[in-house]
């Protein structure tokens, strides 16, 4: 009886540790089957069982029941403007690895002196080029 119970808390703890890419959207397309190979209008024939990345990140995958897709669990909004010390990564490869992700970047304050310049054309440098105390964010 302890071995039972030791094995319901192991596959417990595997199931917390190692679970799915929830994140990712799901969703199905409309499709024609013939022959163990998915057609549609949008997307090539694909065989059954077989997936490919299309140009947008999405994943697609002929099941016997139909092309089931995922698409990227974060993208970026055209005016979205990540916080200091944060930027969006633009991904390469197949899907998941082509996906957007956000990635630390600079410190604070360079982040403030370089969206100024941008922003405003105004010239400011980060505080961190000149000795600024840890933890202390600056212009000059």
């Amino acid at each position: 009886m302890k071995n039972i119970n030791m094995l319901f808390v192991l596959l417990g703890g595997l199931l917390a540790f190692f679970t799915p890419n929830t994140n990712a959207a799901t969703f199905d397309v409309e499709t024609e089957i013939k022959d163990n190979v998915c057609y549609t209008k949008e997307y090539k024939a694909l065989p059954v069982g077989q997936s490919y990345t299309t140009s947008d990140c999405m994943k697609m995958t002929c099941t016997k029941s139909g092309i089931s897709g995922l698409s990227c669990p974060f993208e970026a909004a055209p005016d979205f403007k990540p916080g200091p010390n944060c930027y969006v990564a633009k991904g390469n490869g197949d899907y998941p690895d082509c996906c957007e992700r956000l990635k630390k970047g600079v410190s604070p304050d360079t982040f403030y002196a370089l969206n100024l310049l941008e922003e405003t054309g105004i010239c400011s440098q980060s505080g961190s080029l000149y000795g600024q105390l840890h933890g202390t964010y600056h212009i000059r």
